[in-house]
């Protein structure tokens, strides 16, 4: 059974889905305007749509931490 919480993070990923990678930096950067959540949110589909060059093809932590770097996160 999926917990509201769950429920919550999925709803702000289909959110989040049809922004542009701006729209996504913009969101993870601002701290105090959106939720940890949201921002988790948006952070991962930075990282599920950010091409091989930069995620190299590495689990989803190791992409997450190159996409952090390669866009100064």
């Amino acid at each position: 059974m999926v917990s509201t919480r769950m429920k919550v993070f999925f709803q702000h990923i289909r959110n989040t889905y049809g922004l542009n990678t701006e729209q996504l930096k913009a969101i993870v950067n601002n701290r105090t305007a959106y939720s940890a959540m949201f921002r988790a949110a948006a952070l991962r589909n930075l990282t599920c749509g950010s091409p091989v060059e930069i995620t190299r093809g590495w689990p989803y932590a190791a992409s997450r931490r190159a996409v952090r770097t390669y866009y100064n996160l």
